[in-house]
């Protein structure tokens, strides 16, 4: 049989900085180029028909890269394993080359799993590559910054495509491999979805334009304006998904940072980017220590609150229909767009864990499913972190009025995704229960008519989570395990302080 290799990508969507890639270009045999979409991965409650139009459009931009040298990417919908049994039974597989599944979720790993077992079992080597700024072991918070500014500064990986010899399967093994369609929806996605065409369309070339873009003219203001709701949609660097799906490596941004900044009329706004590119592989370290954070409480002692769960209150914050405008212009912009900055999230997070007192499992895969950009190694850090489940951090208590009033003062947010706010002045437009009957009526935004009531009273609701989570963390069981987290935890870096919200 013939021998050859395989690239297995996965949320590494690019040909540059692409060390599987790299590596298996070296060993001069015909690589297999393999995509599988698994139809597991995509029953997962987290998945998102989203996440499947992102994948396949950047999946597209790279069958165009390779196109002129006579290359192909195969994109099956079918399990890794499954695919792997199919092509051993005409080819002798020598490697399979992939990124390791750092900062994984637990379905994740289990298939990765199941496939290194398949290739142990029938001699075929396993050959995995760190993420970019992501270790398997780290000591303390210095080593591991260090250890992340060195792997930033390294070579990314060049791949001379005219050296690569890619292996074009004969009709029946293709037709094999391919016998299951990929679902129609990922063409588009699921309605209401609808992204920002400008700022949010997939692949490599839309990741390296829009990081031009934000070091030549975005960037300006980046630190102040990000926080703020209307603002950050343009001044946020909005990479975020491309980072998730690979299309480029934190590597790649770096240095494309590192190198503008020398130039730039902004370098202190470039500054404090790198240092969120830090704070995001900082956040996927800590997920990569402590994958369980994925479904349980990082701090056990909060096992026994939040056990009732509501779904009536749960569905009317999906539905838009707390009664607060800006949380429900944030689930409407998350719904349509997939994409909130972080303060929003945060804002969400919290209404959803504290105001309402859910349980954030059952709700994380909602939020998953409608974030374009869902990075589990961040996501359930922060969701944890909001809500109050480490002891470690703060939770956050954000009152939606109060918030509405710093993020969204003239109303710019609120206004573009609730149209029954128009009409009425700045700073009315996040606590419409404030307007007389005759503001009301003069307004045309009347709660109870056209806009719901508040659902709850957030300085009451506010209260209770913070005098609960007080009462926990007060305990001697809880102080010692809050202790324990804190010597087990990789610390975060001082400068970072502040910035989870």
């Amino acid at each position: 049989m013939e021998q050859i290799n395989i690239v297995w990508f996965t949320n590494d969507l690019r040909l540059d900085d692409h060390a599987p890639l790299y590596y298996a270009a070296q060993a001069e045999l015909p690589v297999l180029l393999l995509y599988c979409f698994d139809p597991q991965l995509l029953q997962h409650p987290t998945f998102g028909s989203r996440h499947g139009w992102f994948t396949l459009q950047s999946l597209q931009e790279l069958q165009l890269q390779l196109h002129p040298f006579g290359q192909i990417l195969y994109t099956p919908h079918i399990e890794i394993r499954t695919a792997l049994e199919l092509l051993a039974d005409h080819y002798q597989i020598l490697n399979v080359f992939l990124q390791k599944p750092q900062a994984a979720m637990q379905h994740v790993r289990q298939q990765h799993h199941s496939a290194q077992q398949f290739c142990q079992q029938n001699n075929i080597l396993w050959q995995t590559f760190n993420q970019a700024g992501l270790f398997d072991e780290v000591i303390n918070t210095p080593d591991w910054e260090a250890k992340w500014k060195a792997d930033m500064l390294q070579m990314p990986y060049r791949v001379n495509l005219t050296e690569l010899t890619t292996l074009k399967l004969p009709p029946a093994i293709a037709a094999a491999l391919n016998a299951r369609p990929i679902p129609k929806e990922f063409k588009k996605g699921e309605k209401p979805f609808l992204p920002d065409a400008s700022l949010q369309a997939p692949g490599p070339s839309n990741a390296a334009r829009l990081l031009n873009t934000f070091v030549q003219t975005r960037a300006s203001g980046y630190r102040s304006l990000r926080k703020l709701a209307f603002a950050a949609q343009m001044a946020s660097g909005r990479i975020s998904a491309h980072l998730a799906f690979g299309n480029i490596s934190a590597r790649q941004v770096y240095q494309h940072i590192k190198q503008a900044r020398a130039t730039s009329s902004f370098p202190a706004e470039l500054t404090a980017f790198a240092d969120n590119l830090k704070l995001r592989s900082f956040c996927l370290q800590q997920f990569s220590l402590h994958p369980n954070m994925e479904y349980e409480n990082l701090n056990y002692v909060v096992n026994g609150i939040r056990i009732k769960w509501n779904e009536t209150q749960f569905e009317k914050f999906t539905e838009a229909k707390t009664g607060f405008p800006l949380t429900d212009a944030a689930v409407l912009c998350l719904k349509q767009t997939g994409y909130l900055n972080h303060r929003l999230r945060a804002l969400l997070a919290s209404f959803v864990t504290l105001h309402l007192w859910l349980d954030w499992r059952k709700a994380a895969p909602w939020f998953a499913r409608h974030m374009t950009d869902f990075e589990p190694g961040i996501f359930y850090w922060y969701m944890q972190i909001v809500s109050g489940c480490t002891g470690v951090f703060p939770a956050w208590v954000a009152n939606p009025t109060r918030e509405a009033r710093k993020i969204d003062p003239h109303g710019l947010f609120i206004r573009q995704w609730l149209p029954q706010f128009r009409q009425v002045p700045d700073a009315l437009c996040g606590n419409p229960q404030a307007m007389s009957a005759l503001e009301q009526k003069m307004y045309h935004c009347e709660p109870g008519k056209n806009y719901p009531f508040m659902m709850i009273s957030p300085e009451t609701t506010a209260d209770f989570a913070i005098t609960e989570l007080h009462r926990i963390f007060s305990k001697p069981i809880a102080i010692k395990e809050t202790t324990r987290l804190q010597q087990l935890l990789l610390p975060l870096p001082p400068r970072f302080a502040g910035k989870y919200t």
